[in-house]
């Protein structure tokens, strides 16, 4: 089971750092940055009128898991790699631990928070 899960992760480390060189960093921190800011926009639509329609909570949560989706295909994994090219190498290990320790933390306050409002 171990060894399965470290496969797999090691496919997902290749495959996202494929798909870093070949669309670029700038493209996929836009990208990602814009839908999830259409999907806030269009969660706090949905919450307003939430009440007045049988749908529209369906709606919320799609909104929702599409916001988390759109951060780990944007944001998300760009952002390790992003740190290991802004900072020399002297200080790189300082930085890439206060970057993860914040990235982890932040992580465990939205595992949290997340069966709340599921």
């Amino acid at each position: 089971m171990c060894i399965d899960f470290l496969t797999s992760r090691a496919d997902n480390e290749l495959e996202e750092g494929l798909l870093i060189e070949r669309l670029g960093r700038r493209v996929l921190i836009l990208s990602g940055y814009s839908l999830m800011a259409l999907w806030c926009a269009t969660m706090t639509i949905t919450l307003t009128y939430q009440a007045s329609c049988t749908w529209v909570p369906y709606m919320t949560m799609t909104c929702l898991f599409a916001f988390i989706l759109s951060f780990g295909l944007g944001p998300g994994g760009v952002t390790n790699t992003v740190t290991g090219e802004l900072f020399t190498q002297s200080s790189r290990p300082a930085a890439y631990m206060i970057s993860s320790s914040t990235n982890w933390i932040c992580f465990f306050f939205i595992s949290l928070v997340f069966p709340l409002i599921v």
